[in-house]
């Protein structure tokens, strides 16, 4: 279920990153997907695509980036249309459903033109779900996720206090133009139509996405995630017999800088890695050290700066 792909292409940013580049593709949800591709030393090597969660850019995850191509992967990391960061668009357009639309043009774009045509998948939060329902509707490698999020109605809920679902279904329905605020970020009732219409909002649809996925799932839980309920991870992801769910002691929703050391290293030695052609062990990841990334995060900014203004 790959997308089409529009026109697409790629600028050079060797000036900035020798090993970075940004990539534009048409077609997405809400107009023009930029990304920027983390090359690894070895070009034929598979590729690891970031979903990203609701409220995150592409820079948040410079981390995960600096980790993975020290192992020879690719990183493609983007920003959503209709949503934060460089690419088209603005929050009050953003559905799930367009997530997903831009979600398969990067993997489309990831297995046709990046790497060996193997493709993986990382993501955290309500980008998970997402990631899940890719991974069911294409061919993925493996896919490992942190704070999956099963139930949107009910973490959304937990997240802002009230139930915009209830809100919405009491009403029969709201205008498109009727906004609420979602994690600091406007989001117009589109978002909670789309969720209620293509069932996006409960445990059952996580169970029945994963009966179409044929890749192995990590899902990393913190123990103390206020917004996402163990035991319903365990019931979504229970009955998939290549799903593991690897609950972390004191690790909330968001993960800092020592947590997600942590949670790469379980990535690097779980098993779906060798689909990629990986035999790692959960000593092999290298995370960067914290000067390094915190000079690469300024220069990464500026370039977003420089995309943002139209000036590379």
């Amino acid at each position: 279920m790959i997308a089409d792909m529009g026109a697409s292409r790629t600028l050079d940013t060797s000036s900035s990153e020798p090993r970075t580049q940004l990539i534009e593709l048409d077609g997405g949800a809400g107009g023009v997907i930029r990304g920027l591709v983390d090359h690894g030393a070895t070009p034929t090597a598979p590729v690891i695509v970031v979903v990203p969660a609701f409220g995150q850019r592409l820079n948040d995850y410079l981390f995960v980036a600096m980790s993975l191509t020290r192992l020879g992967l690719t990183v493609v990391r983007y920003d959503a249309t209709n949503h934060v960061g460089v690419s088209d668009g603005t929050t009050r357009g953003f559905t799930l459903s367009g997530a997903l639309t831009d979600a398969e043009m990067v993997i489309g774009h990831a297995q046709r033109r990046l790497g060996d045509g193997r493709v993986g998948l990382v993501s955290a939060s309500l980008g998970a779900r997402v990631a899940i329902r890719a991974a069911a509707r294409n061919p993925i490698a493996t896919v490992a996720t942190v704070g999956q999020v099963v139930d949107v109605r009910s973490t959304v809920a937990a997240a802002l206090g009230r139930d915009l679902f209830a809100e919405y279904l009491e009403h029969g329905s709201m205008p498109d133009d009727e906004t609420r605020e979602v994690l600091g970020h406007t989001v117009s009732a589109r978002f909670v139509r789309d969720a209620l219409g293509v069932g996006w909002e409960g445990m059952e649809s996580v169970r029945d996405d994963l009966r179409s996925v044929d890749a192995y799932v990590l899902n990393v839980h913190g123990d103390r995630d206020p917004w996402v309920r163990t035991g319903d991870v365990l019931y979504a992801m229970g009955t998939y017999d290549k799903a593991r769910v690897l609950v972390l002691r004191d690790v909330v929703h968001e993960l800092n800088f020592v947590s997600a050391k942590t949670v790469l290293a379980h990535i690097a030695a779980f098993k779906g890695t060798q689909l990629l052609g990986l035999h790692l062990g959960p000593k092999d990841i290298e995370p960067p050290q914290f000067t390094d990334f915190v000079a690469r995060s300024k220069r990464e900014q500026r370039l977003m700066k420089d995309i943002k203004c139209g000036t590379i």
